[in-house]
This record gives C-alpha cells, structure tokens and sequence, in this order.
C-alpha cells in the first residue's frame, strides 16, 4: 500500500500548515501514515482536499481504503540550516501525534534534524 502514494510532501521552506493522514486498507487493515503541507493552503481542510482531489481520487480500486486525517499543525521548513520544526494543532482536525509526522519526515530528510512540540498554535 505504501507504493501508492509519496510518505511525505511539503513545501521546500518556510512556515506552513500540515496533517496527517491515514490509509487504510479496508480488506486487511493495514494503515500508513502521509504528511502533507503547503503554504498555499489556507486552512488544514484545504490541504485534505487538494489530497483527496490530486491523489486519493486517482487510485484504481479506491472503495478498498479508507482516507482520514487524525490531526494537523504546522511545519517551519528552514532548508538552509536542514531544520525541521512541527507543532501545534489544526481547529478543524485537532492534534495529532507528532513524532508519526517526525518519523515519516525524517525518513525523507535523513541529513536533517527534526524536531516537534505540542506547545503553540
């Protein structure tokens, strides 16, 4: 399952919302974790939407998962010092494990420190 889709996607730099989100296999269940953030998404929702829209949608066989966003926060991306920094909560979704986001980010940026906090908004 993990094939189908990219563990990680966000923004090259900068400071911008992010969720999680969940697949999950509905014949075996089996889930996988996804982060996904972008400065151009207003709102956490927006960034579900864009998942679902750009990729959920475009998977064969889709009524066998399950798409779901246990929670979101925001990501400061400093490329030029290889940081990672991820906290907070999203209103709409509340607050998810963060060390999840942590560890699939870190599979991705292996030269970076990465960091999290439950503390600020």
């Amino acid at each position: 399952m993990e094939s189908m889709f990219k563990k990680g996607d966000i923004d090259p730099s900068g400071l911008f919302k992010y969720i999680q989100i969940q697949i999950t296999d509905k014949r075996t269940g089996e889930t996988t974790f996804l982060v996904r953030g972008y400065k151009s998404c207003p709102y956490h929702m927006n960034i579900f939407d864009k998942f679902t829209k750009e990729e959920f949608n475009l998977i064969e066989n889709k009524e066998y998962y399950d798409a779901s966003c246990p929670g979101g926060g925001r990501i400061n991306h400093d490329s030029d010092n290889k940081k990672i920094f991820i906290y907070g909560y999203s209103q709409s979704y509340g607050q998810p494990d963060h060390t999840v986001a942590q560890e699939v980010l870190q599979s991705m940026y292996n030269d970076y420190e990465i960091t999290w906090s439950n503390e600020g908004y």
